[in-house]
């Protein structure tokens, strides 16, 4: 696996975003990175919740917990 498991890693030829690592240091900018891509995947399931009903038994996502983690 190697560095893989550090998602900071992929960021080395982009130094706008890698500025960053001085605010956050090198493991706070991998948080930073999936928290944000966790937010950014929630809001997309409640959105394919909301439009796309597949399975009647399986209940919608709180709205508010999704509203939390995209605002």
């Amino acid at each position: 696996m190697g560095t893989w498991g550090f998602v900071a890693n992929v960021l080395y030829s982009q130094p706008w975003l890698i500025q960053l690592v001085s605010i956050f240091s090198f493991f706070g900018l991998g948080l930073l990175i999936m928290s944000v891509n966790y937010g950014i995947g929630l809001g997309a399931l409640c959105l394919f919740d909301r439009y796309w009903r597949l399975d009647p038994d399986i209940p919608y996502l709180a709205s508010r917990l999704v509203r939390n983690w995209v605002e």
